[in-house]
């Protein structure tokens, strides 16, 4: 459950559950998504579980808008959009850092290692995008 607070009253705003036994691992994440002319519906919070769920919410009217686990073994410990929203980093657990595209909800790539680079050896904690690009 997450639960969206006014920040300058101190009162309980929204309220974000499925309410379904399911959904019992714990968020670990939480990321609000910027607002841009490629991406229609404003006031959309993505979250990201200890079970590998990626959610987004629509803030104002509590509806999950789309619900995705590619691996339920990978915890998701960050995530970070780029400066248009258009693209979604997340990574945790197992060492990937996995690039969703915004407007189709689908993995445009996952990134481990890159030639004679071994990429990460062990759980990834932070990932951003390089505002300029």
């Amino acid at each position: 459950m997450v639960r969206i607070y006014n920040n300058e009253s101190g009162k309980l705003s929204y309220t974000l559950s499925t309410l379904s036994s399911d959904d019992d691992m714990p968020i670990t994440q939480v990321l609000w998504r910027p607002t841009s002319q490629a991406l229609k519906t404003s006031n959309v919070l993505v979250t990201g579980s200890a079970d590998g769920t990626l959610k987004h919410w629509h803030a104002t009217s509590g509806k999950c808008l789309h619900s995705r686990q590619d691996d339920p073994e990978n915890h998701i410990y960050c995530m970070d959009f780029n400066l248009d929203g258009t693209l979604l980093a997340v990574a945790g657990r197992d060492r990937y850092i996995y690039i969703y595209d915004e407007t189709t909800k689908s993995l445009a790539f996952k990134m481990k290692e890159y030639g004679d680079k071994c990429g990460h050896s062990n759980r990834v904690f932070c990932t951003k995008f390089n505002p300029g690009d």
